[in-house]
Formats: structure tokens, C-alpha cells, sequence
């Protein structure tokens, strides 16, 4: 037998006549690593170390903590688990790699260890790597340096983090953390640098529901159904993570899309290449937001798509009454011939339950308040509709890019204004550098109107029709806007005396048609061909 196995042999015979004599001492073991990734080993590492001395000193291990991926710096669950085992006298060690790893929160983590370890004498602490036995004669000492150089060491830590950070954001780079949807990380322009490019999956679907949201045909609640029966990874999902890290995703937990989510994420800004740090979006020394990545989407749709979906009625949950009357095909259309008052949609007298349209001035005696069946005046306001103008071509407003960007410009260079006004009405503001910035911003204002007021629009003539239109677009947002290109207004009169209260009379509904669809809708379609008095 050789020198080593004569020394096991020995440890072995130890173990076996203390066993004998006094029962083992059980260890609770505790493991920390502040940023953990598939290929990290520290932790598998520190577990492997911390049981080697449980065997060697023969220990009975009754529990493992483990934090990964959770700083020292803030209070842990485990951390806390690990502690109550001495205090419940459920162990008598509690065994971490190193102090460091224990925690990075100075004395204050300290107190509480000392003290439980004063309250129950029998039990220890041992810091491994560091050496440390809390039965030592100057354990408490050691153990203070080491707490506090494992607190500073934090902080120097967080301090470079966040400047790391800030010149990264500076520098229109991608600052870390969750990657927003639609983009994908890519290799920078500096070393050991990353920026964000636009995720071509992930591009479709933002462009596919901001069309539908637009127009009305989706509200976010039937967009949030449609990504949920899709599958489509939520931006922080476990799945959609991995597939960013180069992992694979396949198995991983795809999330659940929400309505809160779906808004939020279709009126971020990130969707026009904007960053945002701390809260506010990074701007340039004006004051003016900066793209730092390829924008997602136009400004244009950006803007549709936030008024679409911070509309009211679209809102998940909406449900009030003012907002179901303004929510018909005919809502803000429709007028009363008699006082000339709009026509709200509303429950028929007498307990019927069938819907009408009639005059919103019901305090009114004077009006005698027409009233017609709210379904059949839609289905001749249609067919009217349809016919006179079903088969007119549409067609849009075309203006130039550069129009779009100086539009886009301008209405940040109004927004800096604003928030350069607001900062100089402060006690103790800084006129040497804000007076300054709001004459800038208010050059580069004249100078985005000035280009603004140059461009021309081009009246292009697409081949859709109307009826083409009023058939993809089933929502009442959408038709609601074609009926407005083409009615100025439609006015409901009463009975006329002697009539039968049974049958359509269409002739109760009276049309005034518009000279130009633009009048409606800036930047709309337009009707052409068919009736001549429009």
C-alpha cells in the first residue's frame, strides 16, 4: 500500500472512530454567482469544492442553496434559507465558497451571521477559499476586512457597469439586457460591441398587426388572441431568449401574450430606432430624440398606430355606454333633420330589445326625435353606398421622403421646444446652455417648415375599388372612414303623417355627399369615376 492510500486509509479509520463516539455534524452548503450562462462552470465548481470538504471532514450534508444569477448586493431568499438552517438547528455548518460569494453587503450581512452563530455556539461558518473558520480565535476581524473589500469590490463593480453603460448609450450602442422585439443583436463597429438590426420574423409580425390595428380590422385584444394561437415568443420569453444567446429554443416556454402587452409594445419607441436610458429617451445635445438603431416602421405608422391604439374604444375593457353609441357604423355621421343634432345609437322604448338610432337631445321637447332600427338603417346606408360609389377607384396622397422625414423632424424639434421651455422655468437653470438650445431648436424649426411648405403630393390612383376596400375591411373603424370620403353627412327624418310604421322608407334618409374625399381624411383615399356629384 502507497504513502496516499495509507494517509485515506487512515482518514477513513478516523472518521469511522469519531462516528463511533459522537454523531456527524450536518452542513448546509450555500452557492452564489452573480451572471450564469450555460457555459459557466462556477457553479457546479463551488457545489464540487464545498462537498469534497464535507467528505473530508465527514459531514453530513442535509441541504444545498444555490443563487444563480443574483447579486450579492441585495438580499437572497436562499441566502436567508441557508441561515435559518442554524438558527432551527437544523444544521450545524453552514459552508460557502468564499465570503464573497456569502455576500457583498458589507456589516450589515455580517451582523446577522455573528449573531446567529453567538445565539447557538455549537454551530460554524466556514468561508472556504478564503481560509476562514468562524472558531478561529480572530475570525470576527478577518471576517469584517473581508465583508467590507467584498462590499467596495461591489461598488467598483457597479460603478464601472454604469459607465460602461452610459459610453455605450453615447455611442448608439446596444447597452445590454433584454433585446426589444423585433430586433436581434449583431456585432458593432468597436470591438467586443454589439448593436441591434432589425429580426426579419419578428419585423413581419410588428408590420402585419400595426396594419391591422390601423385600420381598425384588429383590436388589441384580437391581435393578442392571434399571437397567442401563433405562438409567437413574447419579448421575454424563455424561448425567445435562448434563440437570441445562440441557444437552442426548442422545448423552452413561449410566453403568453397580454392586451397591456400588445399596446405597450406597438407604441414603444423603439419601433422608430429609439433608445431609451434611466427612463427617458437618449437625445442628442438639442435636446432632439437620436435613431440609434434602423427604424421598424415609418413615423407615420408609428404615430397611426399610437392614436389607433390609445383610442378609447379600442382600449381592452371598454365598455362604457358613450363609447358603444360612438362605436356604430353611423356614430358622428348621422343627424337628426329636425333640430339638427347628431343621432345616437340606442334601446328601443317599451323594453324592446332591438337597437335604434335617434336624436341625442332627448331632453328636448321641442324635437319630436325621429327614430329608425339601427340595423336597417345601416344596411341602406350601405347598399346606397355600395351603389353610388362601390366600383370608384381609390387612390392616395404620395409625398415625398424627404416631406415624411422633415414632418417627423419638425414634430420633435416642437417636442424639444416644449421640453426646453418647461427646464427654463425652473429655479437654477442653466441659461448658458439652454437659451442657446432653444435657438437652435428654433432655427432647425423655420428650416423643417420652409422644406415642409416646398414639397409637393402626388395623387396616385391605385386599383382598388371601394366595395374591394369595404370587403377586406369588415371593422367599423375602417368603413366608418370610407363613409366619411364620401358623405359629408346623413340626416334621419321622422315619419312622415300617415306612413306605415312597417317597411324601410329610405326615403326618411337624406345624403350630402363631399366634393373631395381629402376633405375627410388628410393623406386618404379619394374617390374617382363613378357619380358625377362627387
Amino acid at each position: 500500500m502507497g504513502v496516499v492510500g495509507a494517509g485515506q486509509e487512515v482518514a477513513r479509520t478516523a472518521r469511522t472512530a469519531r462516528a463511533a463516539t459522537a454523531p456527524r455534524r450536518r452542513a448546509v452548503l450555500y452557492s452564489r454567482l452573480s451572471v450564469s450562462d450555460d457555459t459557466s462552470t462556477s457553479i457546479a465548481r463551488q457545489l464540487r469544492d464545498l462537498r469534497a470538504l464535507a467528505e473530508r471532514e465527514d459531514l453530513e450534508v442535509v441541504a444545498e442553496f444555490v443563487d444563480d444569477g443574483v447579486s450579492g448586493r441585495t438580499s437572497r431568499a436562499n441566502a436567508t434559507g441557508a441561515l435559518q438552517f442554524l438558527r432551527e438547528r437544523r444544521a450545524d455548518v453552514l459552508v460557502v465558497w468564499k465570503f464573497d460569494r456569502w455576500s457583498r453587503q458589507g456589516m450589515r450581512s455580517l451582523a446577522d451571521l455573528i449573531d446567529t452563530l453567538d445565539e447557538i455556539p455549537t454551530t460554524e461558518f466556514v468561508a472556504l477559499q478564503d481560509g476562514l473558520r468562524s472558531a478561529q480565535p480572530a475570525w470576527r476581524i478577518v471576517a469584517s476586512v473581508l465583508a467590507e473589500v467584498a462590499r467596495m469590490e461591489s461598488e467598483n463593480t457597479a460603478t464601472r457597469v454604469r459607465s460602461s453603460i452610459q459610453w455605450r448609450v453615447e455611442a448608439g450602442l446596444w447597452r445590454g439586457g433584454q433585446i426589444p422585439f423585433g430586433y436581434q443583436a449583431a456585432e458593432g463597429k468597436e470591438p467586443n460591441t454589439r448593436t441591434l438590426i432589425p429580426y426579419p420574423p419578428e419585423v413581419a409580425v410588428i408590420e402585419e398587426m400595426a396594419s391591422a390595428l390601423i385600420t381598425g380590422l384588429w383590436t388589441p385584444n384580437r391581435v393578442t388572441e392571434e399571437l397567442n394561437q401563433r405562438q409567437v415568443p413574447t419579448g421575454r420569453s424563455a424561448y425567445r431568449t435562448a434563440r437570441n444567446r445562440g441557444h437552442n429554443p426548442d422545448g423552452l416556454d413561449r410566453g403568453i401574450w397580454r392586451p397591456g402587452t400588445v399596446m405597450q409594445l406597438w407604441t414603444a419607441s423603439h419601433l422608430i430606432g429609439r433608445q431609451v436610458h434611466r427612463g427617458e429617451l437618449v437625445r442628442d445635445d438639442a435636446g432632439i430624440p437620436k435613431t440609434v438603431w434602423p427604424p421598424l416602421v415609418d413615423r407615420d405608422t408609428y404615430e397611426a398606430l399610437r392614436a389607433a391604439v390609445r383610442d378609447p374604444r379600442l382600449a381592452a375593457g371598454t365598455t362604457t355606454q358613450a363609447n358603444r353609441r360612438r362605436s356604430q357604423l353611423l356614430s358622428g355621421l348621422l343627424f337628426c333633420a329636425e333640430c339638427g343634432s347628431i343621432a345616437y345609437s340606442n334601446r328601443a322604448s317599451r323594453g324592446q330589445r332591438a337597437s335604434v338610432y335617434t336624436c341625442s337631445r332627448r331632453n328636448d321637447p321641442t324635437c319630436p326625435k325621429p327614430t329608425m332600427s339601427l340595423e336597417l338603417v345601416d344596411a341602406m346606408v350601405t347598399e346606397r353606398f355600395l351603389k353610388d360609389f362601390g366600383a370608384c377607384q381609390l387612390t392616395t396622397l404620395r409625398e415625398p421622403d424627404a416631406a415624411r422625414v422633415d414632418r417627423a423632424r419638425l414634430a420633435d424639434v416642437e417636442q424639444a421646444i416644449d421640453r426646453t421651455t418647461d427646464e427654463l422655468r425652473f429655479d437654477g437653470a442653466d441659461l448658458e446652455v439652454l437659451l442657446p438650445r432653444l435657438a437652435e431648436l428654433k432655427a432647425q424649426r423655420t428650416q423643417a417648415l420652409v422644406s415642409q411648405h416646398a414639397a409637393t403630393t402626388e395623387v396616385v390612383v391605385t386599383e382598388e375599388t371601394y366595395a374591394e376596400r369595404w370587403g377586406v375591411h369588415p371593422s367599423i373603424e375602417a368603413r366608418q372612414g370610407l363613409l366619411r370620403l364620401a358623405f359629408d353627412r346623413i340626416v334621419l327624418s321622422k315619419l312622415a303623417p300617415g306612413a306605415a310604421r312597417k317597411g324601410s322608407h329610405p326615403e326618411r334618409l337624406a345624403y350630402s355627399p363631399r366634393v373631395s374625399g381629402h376633405a375627410a381624411l388628410l393623406g386618404g383615399p379619394e374617390l374617382r369615376g363613378g357619380r358625377d356629384h362627387l
